[in-house]
């Protein structure tokens, strides 16, 4: 599931996965550009980052008042719980790929202003364009699909304005990434599992977050 990139491969693009993951690669170092953000340190088991320019700061200002103001409640708490469990499930992930587990601050962001477009809007999307309920096989089959956009959003509209550079993630050293490392042909069997979780569990948690605010 993990095929390395080899010889000068790895080696032009091991810096940049160092840079996200700093226990690899020992011999590997970019240079220092106040550009991009650098790790600072962690909290519990999240790692928090820089952010290097003003311009950073403005464009996640933009995105917490878009958040605030276009979001429901429902989809406020949605987004905050979900990402808050990818959070651990990430940290589990990284520690069987990478053998260190690693999470950030960085993708905890990206994923409160985008976990309501992934769980509510893909299956929206998927039943306009192709006329297939959400609930069926379909949703499961194309989840990857979700989860790359998801990535592709993520790295270039929200965590490279706000930090300079993706600090949530780099995939840069494997054989199959695509992108300059934002994706990874690979991950579709862990897509596809996460697609199965959330056909089966995301409707018993709509309903639980509604009886919430409901009662409250």
């Amino acid at each position: 599931m993990f095929p390395m990139k080899t010889g000068l491969a790895l080696f032009n693009t091991a810096p940049y996965a160092k840079e996200v993951y700093p226990f690899l690669y020992p011999a590997t170092k970019l240079p220092h550009m106040p550009n991009r953000s650098r790790q600072l340190g962690r909290f519990f088991h999240v790692y928090y980052h820089s952010i290097p320019q003003a311009s950073g700061w403005c464009a996640g200002a933009l995105l917490v008042s878009m958040w605030w103001t276009c979001y429901t409640l429902e989809n406020k708490t949605i987004s905050v719980a979900g990402a808050f469990a990818y959070t651990l499930a990430e940290s589990a992930f990284t520690t069987v790929e990478r053998g260190q587990a690693y999470t950030s601050a960085g993708q905890f962001f990206a994923n409160v202003v985008y976990i309501p477009i992934m769980l509510r809007g893909y299956p929206t999307a998927l039943q306009a364009l192709t006329g297939v309920p959400a609930a069926s096989a379909l949703f499961v089959f194309l989840y990857p699909l979700n989860i790359w956009f998801l990535e592709v959003v993520q790295d270039l509209f929200i965590l490279k304005p706000i930090f300079g550079r993706n600090v949530a993630w780099n995939y840069s050293d494997y054989a199959d990434e695509a992108l300059t490392g934002t994706i990874r042909a690979g991950h579709a069997p862990a897509w596809w599992a996460l697609g199965a979780g959330v056909w089966l569990g995301f409707p018993a948690a709509e309903r639980l977050v509604r009886e919430l605010w409901r009662k409250t």
